[in-house]
């Protein structure tokens, strides 16, 4: 199967899900073991794409998930370093027939067509700044923005060029904010649904839930600065499990400061 026909397929969103739950204490052993699986398969599909975007995608939510449980950061970069390495010799990133080891020069054909795609995305905006050339309407504008011309159209490779080019510079202040709300969300989430913060109450699932969200982020925002993502559904699905994490993380927090009131309460009586 050729990188054209599976580079859509695999997505770094759902992989922090499978992921969490599998290293989530007081998990069942099947969400475990499916939870591996599923992280295993995720793994392999973005490999198979040869996608340097997708490596760094994976790279950045292991990243946010060892950031809470390795306490040395020299240990988490170099580990993210040796672990981004290892994952583009398995890809076989340098045999790619595009931005490939066989293709010489300072700047591969494939980092070339993404800087010619950054910088038509940048005269849309500069020619349309408060609206942008229309959803979706990026390549059917590409031949009027550009001045590298194949014979045909390209993706503007990159979430943020992708909305300012499309939406204007107020569609991606919008979709930014966005972008922050949720990982302001997924972080508090964590904090209070943390097994510290919850005690007795402590539910993994939520818990999961609320690492899963912000690794998520963490993809996405890497990923998508190499890939065309904006529009597409990963990053909505992690806006709606923020926007359903943010009550549930402070009815945890108002049960806990009621628990933490009455345990006050009767110590002194």
């Amino acid at each position: 199967m050729s990188r054209a026909t599976v580079t859509r397929v695999p997505s770094t969103r759902p992989m922090p899900l499978r992921l969490l739950y599998s290293a989530t204490p007081e998990t069942s052993i099947m969400a475990r073991l499916l939870g591996l699986a599923g992280t295993g398969m995720m793994i392999a599909a973005i490999l198979a794409t040869q996608s340097r975007g997708g490596l760094l995608g994976i790279v950045a939510v292991c990243g946010v998930f060892g950031a809470r449980r390795i306490r040395s950061k020299a240990v988490l970069l170099g580990g993210g370093g040796i672990g981004l390495l290892g994952l583009s010799v398995v890809a076989g990133v340098g045999g790619r027939q595009s931005g490939g080891a066989a293709e010489s020069g300072a700047i591969d054909e494939s980092a070339m067509g993404r800087l010619e795609a950054w910088k038509a995305a940048w005269r849309m905006a500069i020619g349309r700044p408060l609206t942008g050339v229309g959803l979706d309407c990026y390549v059917a504008n590409f031949y009027y923005y550009s001045d590298w011309w194949e014979g045909f159209a390209k993706a503007v490779h990159s979430t943020w060029f992708a909305v300012l080019a499309e939406g204007g510079l107020p569609g991606l202040v919008a979709f930014v904010m966005m972008c922050v709300r949720i990982i302001r969300t997924a972080v508090a989430a964590c904090n209070a649904l943390a097994p510290a913060a919850r005690g007795e109450g402590y539910e993994p699932a939520g818990f999961a839930m609320a690492q899963a969200v912000l690794s998520g982020m963490a993809g996405f925002i890497v990923s998508g600065t190499f890939l065309t993502q904006a529009f597409t559904w990963p990053v909505y699905i992690l806006l709606a499990l923020a926007a359903a994490l943010g009550p549930y993380a402070q009815a945890a927090r108002e049960a806990a400061g009621s628990l933490a009131g009455s345990e006050k309460t009767r110590h002194a009586t």
